[in-house]
């Protein structure tokens, strides 16, 4: 083998190797942003979970007041045996309070529907983040080095340091 053809083949593991050194930070990198993404969005989750809680508390609560008053808002009407069309007066009052707790408890529903929703978006993006990816052609073919042995067709063995292209055919 010449000179020539020696400095040649060297200059081409170099730039094979120095390549396989390029597509594998570029993959460390991928891989940082995606655990950072991962990281935010779980941080993310955690408040919007918190928030939930919060948020069905104060509806429990607002369902009660909303119970109170529409019981006091039945109290209120008139229950008779004969058949008459009067009109039954509630006390303002009463009926303003029930109005504004049934506003309140649908906001606060409406408000757990908000959160929810934004909740269940946030777990898709890491269930998507975390799943693993389909294997493409490009990610199969790799560069070796190494000491090896190869059988030459001549029925020879030559050893020594190898640098070789291989293509990974399994899983």
């Amino acid at each position: 083998m010449t000179l020539e053809a020696k400095l040649i083949a060297i200059g081409v593991g170099l730039v094979l190797v120095l390549g396989g050194v390029a597509a594998f930070a570029r993959y460390e990198r991928d891989v940082g942003a995606r655990d950072a993404r991962i990281a935010t969005l779980t941080a993310a989750n955690a408040t919007l979970a918190a928030r939930a809680a919060k948020i069905d508390t104060l509806y429990v609560a607002d369902s009660v007041k909303l119970t109170h008053y529409v019981t006091r808002y039945d109290t209120a009407r008139i229950h008779d045996t004969l058949t008459r069309d009067d009109t039954v007066f509630v006390v303002r009052s009463v009926a303003d309070s029930a109005i504004n707790a049934c506003t309140i408890t649908l906001a606060d529903c409406r408000a757990g529907w908000t959160l929810a929703n934004a909740r269940a978006d946030s777990i898709e993006t890491l269930i998507g983040l975390v799943k693993p990816k389909p294997v493409r052609f490009w990610s199969r073919i790799g560069v070796y080095a190494g000491y090896g042995l190869t059988a030459e067709p001549g029925g020879t063995i030559v050893h020594g340091v190898e640098l070789g292209v291989g293509i990974k055919v399994w899983p």
